[in-house]
């Protein structure tokens, strides 16, 4: 047993040494590049806690192949999952859904004061409007235990968070990203 000196138990020196084991956050997504797409944020990128999120997926497409009256099947190309459901517990500046929306107003971007307002302005350049996001896993000591690039990403989608007096918590919201492909860096 652990003493304070006074050869009382104390439960500060039995955790020392030990991470936060009671943190309810294991994962960052980091969007190292982000000022290139919104010039306003940081040059240093932008780096979200996550609250939950889905590790990226992928299967493998059969080949059906006929031989001598039996189907025979051959792996084929790689399939990855798509798509990214992320929630975010966000503090009370709101910068990661002020950083969000202006990302999904920049992909719109439409121009109301032309004759026709449902057509974007901006050039269709997939560089300016996507950017490569890294999925750090996160030990309890907060070392990055896995890091999973996610090339090509952009924000579809942003949840609406609730907001009401009853509610004491933070507020919660989820982002769905699309990007084009996955690949595990470490």
């Amino acid at each position: 047993m652990a003493n304070d000196g006074q050869f009382n138990y104390h439960i500060l020196n039995a955790a020392e040494g030990i991470g936060d084991i009671q943190r309810d956050w294991m994962w960052n997504l980091e969007f190292p590049t982000i000022s290139e797409i919104l010039p306003m944020y940081s040059t240093n990128g932008l780096w979200v806690r996550v609250r939950s999120a889905l590790i990226p997926g992928a299967t493998i497409d059969a080949i059906e192949s006929q031989f001598m009256g039996s189907k025979q099947f051959f792996p084929g190309k790689k399939a990855p999952t798509a798509e990214m459901s992320c929630n975010f517990e966000e503090t009370d500046n709101h910068y990661v859904f002020s950083a969000m929306n202006t990302w999904l107003g920049l992909i719109q971007q439409l121009d109301h004061t032309k004759g026709n307002p449902g057509v974007s302005s901006m050039p269709s350049k997939k560089k300016l409007v996507c950017a490569a996001a890294y999925l750090h896993l996160l030990a309890y000591d907060g070392q990055k235990t896995r890091t999973i690039m996610l090339h090509n990403i952009w924000p579809k989608s942003i949840d609406t968070p609730a907001l009401g007096y009853e509610s004491a918590g933070a507020i919660k919201y989820a982002v769905t990203f699309q990007y084009d492909n996955w690949t595990v860096v470490k």
